[in-house]
Formats: structure tokens, sequence, C-alpha cells
């Protein structure tokens, strides 16, 4: 009873420690001083003005707003107002100050919300801001003024121009914002759409957490949100469209906040305006040394404007390239769309594009996350929706059967159960498990709502956290790559390296991730364990070679004139191995699946009529590297193998060896005998049972089984947890092939002249038969190599490879070099056919048998 009342306990208490906490947090916030961001010092001043918003008059005449200002250099001298952006403070500016100085009164405020002014207000908005700017200066007695305003700053004073245009002598923005299009997407709905999940997120979010002011004070933050909040660009370009102040525009091609474009496009609507830009950033304004050269352009032109009169002098300077609009901004909403869909066939990647995009300036970071966010979040749940529609079902739709096995499908399913949250936030950073998690989920039902709640805030969490770092860390990585690959193929190698460290890192995150990594880089290590795609080129170009020596790749085709184009692709085990009525081929019969329960019924006669006994072998009649093969115990298995098939299937009885090889065979056309080219020993996979460990735990310890464990782990799913008795053997593969988990070894040391005898007796049997492997068993080694014992289970042609080269102990180069002399030998023996009249097959035959194949590969999923 306890026991049971210790978790209510826990919880309990941990909910009460994190009220104390927060308790505690706001308590210090509330008592810490400055909580405005930014104390007044010596040379800070206060004015009281009345309240103000974007209408004008606030409608109540009695409240006052306390505006902190600082100002430097003579009263007597011409006015310059200096307005920071959001957020910011007047302290900005302390770099440029001084190189104004001697020219000016200059005057800093704290923009009310920020700094030292008071924090809250009505209206945070640019047109209010405005109007508090002619309180301040009405105060201070100031009738005319030139104005200098730093990103929304000069929004602040565009507004200045349009409520009072004749109190304006000139208007300096640099990095400033302005037409609606350059706000971010460009959209004021989908701006405001940011701004409202903004505060959620720094204004409310920060507060429930007791984060004692690390993430900074309340009313900076709620002033940084809200000043955009309240703002509305839109009328921006109709006051750009009537401004007659002088204007000076100054940017930075690098401005990663506001775009380059924008400043274009600004000066362009004020044709009277002078413009520079800089090959520089947003924070010129805070480099002591870039502020000089920011000074060099500003000061000319400010000391020209001090005479209300003076002319516009319409002049462009530029340091850097000529920007370019990305035209995504015009279409925020067909990208955020683009962007969702994308994610569906690879959100990893997907991610990564959208944030290198958007450390090039070429996606808004808004559209680039919310776009990736909304694709990851649907995607989640189509997969739910999937399990709970298809439930189990869905296992046997091809992609997912591929990756869910029904074990894997379990353990995810028990996982999920307890504890949700968790679940959803490990399957969404490790990879591998988003699949199994959500189809389990979708299977399983209930916990609908938790599960929806714990996805949107996953996708709230990855997204973000991994578009936002690479478009901040995307320059570094791709300024070098498009140095030496230029613009294009550089943003193709960044996604990609981006793409391969994030895999690499996230499988670093967990002992699970790890240990697939290591058995990663032990594979990569092992030629024999590469992927045929790594594998093979040198083969295809030697392939090639002989081609054009041989004048047609054809010729392959002509090697075994007896067998569909040689043996190449498509060709019939049951075919084959009826050219010949040798008695040493194991008894083999083909049944057609298209009628299940005809087709059980005739491999069941087979299996009595020919006293064949339990187990049985099953295969598919068509079908390569041991794929579809089943060790059938009982009279279920046939017709659940039957059911299953998708093409002609062949029957056998299980020779029980224990052993068996892989015979290479060939015979030149014309010549009275052949020879083995090679022999494989086959040693099959087994384990040792110790009474303590798991099968997955016994496969995972053994040195070469760990390697294959994908491939033994599929099989053997449903018994992964089980715990073999001590000294029980357990046999981890039936079919003798590499791919399947088999060992090959290099089988040379059994050949002997008797048994080359017999395999060339053996082989002479077969009608049109010069070049393959044979597949056999025996019971006794001294017995097969004097030719007596070998049953043959398969014969196959053209695409036989000498697989002794898969010995663990030979080197690449000597696999190599075998493989080389085998292709030389099968064109030689085509070429000789050829040239006795056999007929090659053409490429629109091969490639029709080709195709049938490979859509009947779904067969290999019930491989043993």
């Amino acid at each position: 009873m306890i026991t049971a009342r210790l978790p209510k306990l826990r919880r309990l208490f941990t909910w009460k420690l994190y009220a104390v906490l927060l308790a505690a947090s706001f308590l210090t916030q509330w008592f810490r001083p400055g909580t405005a961001g930014h104390q007044a010092d010596a040379v800070t001043s206060f004015m009281q003005v009345p309240i103000r918003t974007t209408a004008g008059d606030s409608g109540q005449p009695s409240v006052a707003v306390r505006i902190a200002y600082r100002s430097y250099g003579s009263p007597a001298a011409p006015a310059l107002l200096l307005l920071h952006g959001s957020p910011g403070v007047a302290a900005n500016f302390e770099h440029l100050v001084p190189m104004l100085t001697p020219y000016f009164h200059v005057i800093v405020p704290d923009l009310p919300g920020f700094g030292a002014s008071d924090p809250w207000l009505p209206d945070y908005s640019i047109r209010a801001h405005a109007r508090y700017m002619f309180e301040l200066l009405d105060a201070l007695k100031v009738d005319k003024v030139q104005v200098l305003g730093f990103s929304m700053g000069s929004g602040v004073a565009l507004n200045m121009a349009d409520i009072s245009p004749e109190r304006l002598t000139s208007i300096t923005l640099y990095g400033g914002i302005g037409i609606q299009e350059g706000e971010g997407s460009g959209s004021y709905a989908l701006e405001h759409l940011k701004y409202g999940l903004g505060y959620g997120f720094l204004v409310i979010g920060p507060e429930l957490v007791p984060h004692f002011g690390l993430m900074g004070p309340r009313t900076l933050r709620h002033a940084f949100i809200r000043n955009f909040w309240d703002t509305d660009q839109r009328p921006l370009r109709q006051i750009l469209e009537r401004l007659r102040t002088p204007l000076l525009i100054l940017h930075g091609v690098q401005d990663p906040l506001v775009h380059a474009w924008v400043a274009e496009e600004h000066h362009r609507i004020v044709p009277t305006s002078e413009y520079v830009l800089f090959n520089s950033s947003h924070f010129m304004l805070f480099d002591e040394g870039l502020t000089g050269t920011l000074a060099n352009e500003l000061l000319p032109f400010l000391r020209r404007h001090i005479d209300p009169a003076a002319p516009a002098t319409p002049r462009t300077t530029r340091y850097a390239p000529t920007p370019v609009r990305p035209a995504q901004i015009a279409r925020p909403t067909l990208t955020m769309l683009t962007l969702a869909l994308a994610t569906f066939a690879g959100e990893d990647l997907t991610c990564i594009t959208a944030g290198e995009l958007v450390s090039r300036g070429m996606m808004d970071l808004f559209v680039a996350v919310f776009g990736c966010m909304a694709g990851i979040f649907l995607g989640d749940v189509l997969l739910w929706a999937i399990g709970g529609t298809a439930g189990r079902g869905a296992l046997r739709i091809g992609w997912i059967a591929r990756r869910l096995p029904a074990a894997r499908l379990q353990s995810a399913a028990r996982w999920l159960d307890e504890n949700t949250v968790r679940a959803v936030f490990t399957a969404r950073f490790v990879p591998g498990l988003r699949l199994p998690t959500y189809l389990a989920a979708g299977i399983m039902g209930g916990r609908t709502l938790r599960l929806l709640v714990a996805t949107a805030a996953a996708a709230l969490v990855w997204t973000p956290l991994l578009v936002i770092s690479v478009a901040f860390l995307g320059d570094t990585l791709i300024g070098p790559l498009r140095k030496y690959f230029g613009g294009g193929l550089s943003l193709v190698l960044a996604v990609l390296i981006g793409w391969c460290s994030l895999h690499l890192v996230t499988q670093l995150m967990t002992g699970a991730g790890r240990a697939d990594l290591r058995l990663k880089l032990a594979r990569l290590r092992r030629w024999e364990f590469w992927p045929m795609w790594l594998f093979y080129p040198p083969v295809l170009l030697w392939i090639a070679w002989l081609a054009i020596r041989h004048r047609s790749l054809g010729v392959v085709t002509t090697c075994n004139p007896g067998i569909l184009h040689g043996g190449l692709v498509g060709e019939s085990k049951f075919d084959i191995l009826a050219l010949s009525k040798s008695p040493r081929i194991v008894p083999t019969t083909r049944h057609d699946p298209a009628d299940a329960g005809q087709a059980t019924a005739a491999i069941l006669h087979a299996v009595e009529a020919g006293g064949w006994g339990w187990p049985i072998i099953l295969k598919p009649d068509v079908g390569q590297r041991g794929a579809g093969v089943k060790l059938a115990r009982s009279h279920d298995d046939v017709a659940a193998y039957v059911a299953a098939a998708v093409g002609p299937v062949i029957a056998q009885p299980y020779h029980p060896g224990p052993f068996e090889a892989g015979v290479m065979y060939y015979r030149m056309p014309g010549e009275p005998h052949g020879r083995i080219f090679s022999i494989t020993d086959k040693v099959f996979p087994f384990v040792t049972g110790d009474g303590r460990r798991s099968l997955e735990s016994l496969i995972l310890s053994h040195p070469r089984y760990r390697l294959q464990s994908a491939t033994f782990f599929a099989r053997h799913a449903a018994n992964l947890s089980d715990v073999p008795g001590d000294g029980v053997v357990i046999r981890l593969a039936v079919a003798g092939n590499h791919c399947q988990g088999t060992l090959f070894r290099d089988g040379g040391y059994l050949i002997t002249p008797a048994l080359e005898a017999a395999v060339d007796e053996l082989a002479r049997s077969f009608q049109g038969f010069y070049f393959g492997r044979f597949d056999v068993r025996y019971s006794a080694v001294e017995a097969f190599k004097a030719g007596r014992d070998l049953a043959v289970i398969e014969l196959n042609g053209a695409t036989s490879e000498s697989t002794n080269i898969y010995d663990p102990g030979w080197s690449l180069l000597r696999a190599y070099g075998v493989l080389f002399r085998q292709w030389s030998i099968l064109f030689r023996v085509g070429a000789a056919n050829r040239k006795a009249g056999a007929r090659a097959s053409t490429v629109g035959e091969v490639a029709r048998d080709a195709l049938r194949y490979y859509r009947g590969k779904k067969a290999a999923s019930l491989a043993d």
C-alpha cells in the first residue's frame, strides 16, 4: 500500500517544488533593479509627456508617460534625434554619438516601453512612438530636427515625416524597415501570426519557468513583441511615395534582419533619396571600427541639410553588389505549402535546405520554420492515422512492412503506453523511432489528445531548433564551399554535409545510436559487407570493357543457350533443374499460388507421395541471393507461404547436410571437359544459449553476427526476447547465401580430380549449360571430395558469382582479380556460343523480364 502511494507522493512533491521555485523567480524579478532592461545613469534625463496612441490623443489626459533620454552637445546647435531599434536602448548609439556632438545637439531617447522609459503602454506602435517623439521635442523646445532611425526606429522616423513633415530637416534610415513586403514573409497576416506565437513563446512561456531573470526582463520581452504586434507597416509605402523630406538610406548588403533589396526598393520609391550600400551587416552601429565608416557617409549628408532650403542631391554609393529580391517574398503561403509537402519526402533534408536558404537571404525564417513545422506535424499525424484506420493491416503495406516487423511494433506499443510524452519526444529526436511509434499509437488507439499535444510540442521544439541552427551557422559552412564550388553547388553540398552531420549527432545522443554507428563503421571496414553500389563499380567498368572488346554486351546471354537469357535475370529455377534427369538433383516441384488452396494441397501431396518428410524447403521459382527461402515445418507454414507468394513457388525436400557448397563451373564450347573455377564452403550461423542472455543479446555479442544483426532481427523478430536454455543451439539462417547471414570461405581445398570429374559429368547432363554455379549439399567431406556425395539444390547461370571472394581472409584486390577472371571467361564462353549460332537476347527482352523479377521481390520478406 505504501509502495503504491510513493509515485503520487513524488509527483505531489515535484509540483510543490515547482510552485515554490516559480514564486521565487517572480519575486526575484519584481525586486531586481533595472527590470526594464536598462538603468538610468548620470547622463540620463527624464521627461513627462502625455500618453499617445496610433490615432493620436489617448483620451486619458491625466496619464503621463515618462521618457528617458540622453542629450549631448550644445542646445544651440542644430538638433539631431537618434532612434534605436526594437529591442534597443539609447546606449546603442554610444560609438556614434562622439562623432556627431561637435556639430549637433544630439538627443537620444529610450523609446517608450524600452530602456529606462516607462515600460507599460496602451500602444507600442511606431506611429504612437512618432507622436511621443514630437511630445518630447516640444517639451525640449526643439522645433526643427534631423532624424536618424535605426532598424525599427526608421519606421518611427517615417511616421514623424508623415505627421509633421515641416518639422523634419532630413531623415536617415540605417538598416531601416519600410515597405510591408520587406517585413519577414511579406504578408501582414503571417507576420502578425508570428508575433502572436512569439508572444506566447517569448513573453508568456518564460514566465512559466523559474528562470530568475536569466531569460531577460518580462517588460523588455513584452515591449519588443508588442512593438511589432501593434505596428502596421502597410502604410509606409504610401508615406515613402509622398515623402519630400531629404532622405539618406544606409544599409548593409549582408543584413539578415532587413534584407538589402528592401533598401533598394526604398531608394526606387524615393528617387531623390541618397543611397549607400555597405558590404556589411545590420550591426555596424555596435562595432566601434565600423561606426567610423558609417559616420563618414552620414556626416556630410547631415551637415549639408542643416539649411532646410538645401536641395536634395541624389547619390548612390555601393560598397557591395546589387541585392536580388527573393522570389518567395511574393508567395509566402505557396512557399510554406511546398516546404510542408517536401517534409513528407525527407524531414531533416527539407529543414536543413530551408535553413540554408534563410542563411543566404533567399527565404524568410518564419516561413521556413512554420512550413517545415506544419509538414512535420501533419506527417506524424498521418502515420498515426494510417495505424488507426488500417490497424494491423498497415503492416501489409510494403514500405511499412520492410521497416516495421511485428515484434518492433509490439515493443513500440509498450513503450508508448508507459510514457506517451517521453516516447513522442524520443521518437522525434532519435532516428528510426518515428515510424514504429506513431503506427503503434494509431493501432493501439486511446490517449489521442495527449499524443497530438505531445506531437505538436515536439515539432515546436525540434523544427525551430534545427532550422534556426542551420540558418545562423549555415554561412560558416557555405562560405568556404561557395568560394570553391560556386553558388548552386555550394548550397547542395552544404545541405548534404548538414544532413550527414545531423544524423551523426542524433546517433551519438543515445546508447543505441552509438552502438548502431559502431556497427556501421565495422561493416565499412569489412568490404564483404559493402553494399553493391559501393563494391561493384570496378566490376561494371571491367564488364563494359569486355563488352567493347567482344563488340556486344548481349553476348553474356548466350553463355547458356538452354537457360533464359543465359541465366542473367528472370530465369526459372525449376526449368533449369528440369534440363537434367541426373539423380544427383534434389526432387523439385513447382506450384502456382494463384489458387492458394490447390497449391498448398499439391505441395502436401508431394511431401506425402515422395516420402519427403518434414521440414521442407519453399522458395520462389524466380529469385536471387537467397530471397524468399523458407524452411516449412508444418501444413500451416506451407499455407501461409503460398498465401503470401506473388509468383510460382517451388518445393524441395530438406537435405540435412549439414554441409553446403557453391561449386563454380565452366566449359568452353567444343571442349570435351569442363573445369571447377572455385568452390565456396558455406558455414551456417548458429548461436548457443547460456540460459541468461536473450537471443538478441547472443546475436549482438557475436563478433560477426552483430554485423548482420538487422537480417537476423527481421528473421527472428518474434523470438528476440526469448532466452535459450544453456546449450540450446539456435540456427540463424537456412538459405546458404551471404546476404542471408551465411559465412563464406574459400573451399579450394575441396577440389579433387574425382570431384571435378563428377561435377563435369553432372554439368554435361544439363542441355545448353556451360557456365554457372551449383549449390549443393552433402553429408561427409571426404565423400564429397571423392565425388560421391553431392545433392544439387539449385543451379544459377550468367549472374553467378564466385562467392569464395567473400572469405573474410581475402583482400579486396584478390576478390576483384577473381571476379575479373570470372567475367572474362563468361564473355569467352558466350562469344564461342554466339559464333556457333546461339541467339543473344535483346535489351527489351532482358528489361521486360528484369522488371517482372523486381516486381516479384516482395517475397524476399519471407526469407528464413
